[in-house]
């Protein structure tokens, strides 16, 4: 089964308020660990909107076929 999460990473571009930016990670269960397969960094700028795209891939049991493709998409909306 595959797990979806996002990590926290700093932001030190002095052109924008953001101190803070949002990695998308895609990770797979092996030997009782979780290793990360596929990592996308800098995807959004607030917590809440990684989170909650996070819970939805992982609800949706998105296939890591269309990781890039669903990354793409909620950036663009």
């Amino acid at each position: 089964m595959f797990t979806y999460g996002y990590i926290k990473e700093e932001y030190n571009e002095t052109d924008t308020n953001h101190k803070y930016v949002y990695g998308i990670e895609l990770c797979c269960e092996k030997e009782g660990e979780l290793v990360r397969l596929n990592y996308i960094s800098s995807v959004f700028t607030d917590e809440v909107s990684a989170k909650s795209f996070v819970e939805l891939c992982n609800r949706l049991e998105l296939s890591p076929v269309h990781f890039y493709d669903a990354v793409e998409d909620a950036v663009c909306l």
